[in-house]
């Protein structure tokens, strides 16, 4: 068979389409690049992406060739759940269970469950990096605030247009801070419930990028309030709370330095930006408690979900129905569900060794019982087994 690799997007993006392409390789398929700009010389018996693309899901309809895709920006997004995209010829896997039941109340037949994942090998802590974070609490992530976070920009859109805090900014400012204090709950369904009830002139107002693909009926303003304003908004918010909490206790921080910069305080230690791979492997391994936070508003778990156990390491990390399902808490990993819970939580496993290495040994095993990459890969190709196709 012959693949047809979508080549789009950065970071993790390329990491995952060299590891499908190894693994579809080591299978006998020939895997040739789709580009995602300019002409397709050729086209292959089935098209792979990471994330979902609407033009993808429309060549395919178009060509009658099945489209599989790996998904993991899904609600930050909800353009994507237009019916209109819908076809029997895609194939999507949903990183986030729940993602993967409002794809398929949109339409979408073909949705499958299928967490992400990671490489160990990749990992393998190289010698002489990590003694910065030997000593407590290590966070590797970023806090998605560049030079201004989107709500800012869309406050300062308003007073220049000489809207007053009548049509909502005094408000929202009230919800965000309300969304902060929630950082267990459904924040997708939380603030819709609100800002529906109570907000209504807020999408009378609020500035629409130019987007084409947010076409066919889809709520303009609700995509972009919900993609701008709330994910990133409260998101920050929640990071920076949550680095307050634990500043006291000693944390040290790697990320991009313009999101994380405005948010450091007295008791933490800030390196700066943390390449994948080695450096990585070794920053997580030397670290006696590993934070984690998945996306605010999204149920499903991240890619360090599963970096942190491959490397051996103790992982201290926000609720969410997906994790627990994943991993057992207080056996292979502890979970909080408030800044409170976080802090008493990693003070007391930094002062209990062996039951944070107990925990530790626990979450490696099950990673490697359960969560490989190898695994995944498998179960997808299982699943398009079951479907007639020969992966």
């Amino acid at each position: 068979m012959i693949v047809s690799m979508w080549q789009t997007g950065e970071g993790f993006y390329n990491d995952f389409r060299r590891w499908a392409t190894d693994h579809f390789q080591r299978l006998g398929h020939t895997v040739i690049p789709l580009p995602a700009q300019g002409s397709v010389d050729r086209l292959g018996d089935l098209i792979f992406s990471m994330n979902f693309s609407p033009e993808l899901a429309r060549l395919a309809r178009d060509l009658r060739k099945p489209y599989v895709c790996w998904v993991w920006d899904a609600l930050v997004n909800y353009s994507l759940l237009n019916p209109a995209w819908a076809s029997d010829y895609t194939i999507m896997f949903q990183f986030a269970r729940s993602d993967a039941e409002r794809f398929k109340a949109a339409g979408y037949r073909n949705v499958f469950y299928l967490p992400a994942s990671t490489d160990e090998k990749t990992l393998l802590p190289s010698a002489g990096n990590g003694a910065a974070s030997a000593g407590g609490i290590a966070w590797i992530g970023n806090c998605y605030s560049l030079s201004a976070s989107p709500y800012a920009s869309y406050k300062a859109a308003c007073l220049k247009q000489g809207l007053s805090p009548a049509c909502g900014l005094e408000a929202m400012d009230n919800f965000l801070e309300e969304v902060v204090r929630r950082p267990a709950h459904d924040l997708r369904l939380f603030f819709l419930d609100y800002v529906t009830a109570r907000m209504p002139r807020f999408f009378e107002t609020a500035p629409v990028p130019d987007r084409s693909y947010l076409a066919g009926g889809i709520d303009r303003a609700l995509d972009f309030f919900v993609n701008y304003l709330l994910y990133h908004e409260v998101d920050i918010r929640m990071r920076s709370r949550l680095v307050q909490t634990l500043a006291p206790l000693g944390l040290d921080l790697w990320g991009e330095a313009p999101g994380w910069t405005p948010h450091l305080v007295p008791g933490v230690r800030f390196h700066g930006t943390c390449a994948f791979g080695p450096d990585l492997g070794s920053r997580l391994a030397s670290a006696r408690v590993c934070l984690n936070m998945s996306r605010t508003l999204s149920d499903g778990v991240n890619m360090r979900s599963f970096e942190i156990p491959a490397c051996g390491a103790f992982q201290l990390a926000l609720h969410s129905d997906d994790m627990a399902a994943l991993y057992e808490d207080g056996r292979e990993i502890v979970l909080f569900k408030t800044y409170e819970e976080a802090r008493d939580k990693a003070a007391y496993y930094l002062e209990h060794d062996h039951e944070r290495r107990q925990i530790a040994a626990a979450g490696r095993a099950r990673f490697l019982r359960d969560h490989t990459l190898e695994r995944r890969f498998e179960s997808l190709a299982s699943t398009l087994r079951r479907l007639g196709l020969g992966l």
